[in-house]
């Protein structure tokens, strides 16, 4: 018990202390401390505003109003991912410098082309080996719709199925 209210003790004086550290700061820096707090509170919520609206409106000229370098970059980065994504531009995912987001660009990108085209070899291409399961399966199922609304089967839609169903 001796042990456990000196505990309490201590605890109640070094709190005390510290609110009396962090005041005499304030006091010193004439509110210098909270104002610097405020500042960058405000800058940082300014910041990543102006970067959703870049984002928004796939406008990169908005980006070079963020101070932060790696702010910036990341912003720059987002949005030339959602122009290249938009257009299908390939190129454009090659340019980023966020390595993450430049093989989720490319990805998105391969995706969106073998779903408008069916055409299974380009899921082959995606480096994420989820996205690429997605792709096949997302693929396959638009044929085999398409087999059963057509009420035909060609000798290459069986090979490929079942091939499918003898890897799974």
């Amino acid at each position: 018990i001796t042990i456990l209210l000196g505990v309490l003790v201590w605890a109640f004086f070094e709190e005390k202390e510290r609110f009396h550290f962090l005041y005499s700061i304030e006091k010193a820096g004439s509110g210098k401390y909270s104002e610097h707090i405020v500042n960058e509170a405000e800058k940082n919520r300014s910041e990543l505003e102006m970067m959703n609206r870049a984002k928004n409106e796939r406008n990169k000229k908005l980006c070079e109003s963020v101070e932060t370098p790696e702010r910036k970059s990341e912003c720059l980065d987002t949005v030339e991912a959602l122009i290249a994504t938009q257009s299908g531009n390939l190129d454009g995912c090659k340019t980023l410098t966020h390595t993450g987001l430049a093989m989720d660009c490319h990805d998105t990108i391969l995706y969106n082309q073998a779903e408008l085209t069916e055409n299974i070899s380009l899921c082959k291409d995606i480096f994420n080996v989820q996205t690429q399961a997605n792709c096949t399966e997302m693929i396959d199922t638009a044929l085999l719709r398409k087999i059963l609304a057509q009420n035909t089967i060609t000798e290459a839609d069986c090979a490929r199925l079942s091939a499918k169903s003898q890897n799974d």
